[in-house]
């Protein structure tokens, strides 16, 4: 397994695995998105997304960067830090998703220790958020033994083919 920052080189490669992973259920056969199986994933918008925040300078509104898990060449999970508002720049949005292949294996944690140790070297970043679906308890694990703290639940935030799925928002402080 390595782990690597995204570059704009890697987009492409980037954008598939992230269509995949949108395409596999999570724990306990469960949702890991809010998207009905089969969904239709716009790819070059998603290509262009992510190239609009990659190519913001770090710190700056729209800002954006990705941490791949990558397994014999091909990327299978990634970790994403992210920021929108200029009123948050403070703080980064996590999202991460690993391919069922790879889950279990370690590479969470991984992820997760080189962005968090990416992100501590950034001056401005003090907080970083994210939400979970909760009953992905899992990745409420891996999150918690970082040291993320449950803030909140949103019960019945999203319903998935007929699911009623719960999100738990969390938070971790840097500094």
């Amino acid at each position: 397994m390595i782990i690597a920052i995204a570059t704009l080189e890697d987009l492409e490669n980037l954008v598939d695995h992230d269509i995949r992973h949108l395409g596999e259920y999570g724990h306990n056969n469960l949702p890991s998105h809010p998207f009905p199986k089969g969904h239709s994933f716009d790819r070059d918008r998603m290509i262009d997304r992510n190239k609009s925040c990659f190519s913001t300078e770090i710190g700056q509104i729209g800002w954006g960067r990705s941490f791949l898990l990558i397994e014999h060449n091909k990327i299978l999970g990634h970790l994403s830090l992210k920021n929108e508002f200029s009123g948050t720049l403070h703080r980064a949005k996590l999202g991460m998703g690993i391919e069922m292949s790879m889950r279990g294996k370690g590479g969470g944690k991984l992820l997760m220790k080189t962005a968090l140790n990416w992100a501590r070297e950034q001056d401005f970043i003090e907080w970083i958020d994210l939400s979970v679906f909760d009953h992905n308890l899992p990745a409420k694990k891996l999150y918690s033994s970082f040291g993320f703290q449950e803030l909140y639940t949103i019960k019945d935030l999203f319903r998935v083919e007929g699911i009623s799925i719960d999100d738990v928002q969390m938070v971790l402080k840097l500094k």
